[in-house]
């Protein structure tokens, strides 16, 4: 009875396991297509700096509040 049991044990981790690369994988592709369907409507270096940082440059003055990328006006 015991090999019964550990062969339920190890079946169901392979099901949990594999329904969670689905989801992974699932998860993956839809942050891909959000990053490049952002990334068409943007130039082509703010689309790839946007894939590597999640936001773009544009975003990022408008979050610091600055119309310029200055040190000093960052820093204030």
């Amino acid at each position: 009875q015991a090999k019964y049991l550990a062969q339920i044990i190890l079946v169901g981790a392979q099901v949990v396991g594999r329904a969670f690369m689905r989801a992974l994988r699932q998860e993956f592709a839809a942050s891909r297509a959000a990053a490049d369907a952002r990334g068409r409507s943007e130039r082509p270096q703010s689309a790839a700096a946007s894939r590597i940082i999640g936001i773009s440059l544009q975003e990022a003055q408008q979050i610091l509040n600055v119309s310029n990328l200055n040190p000093e006006e960052i820093q204030k």
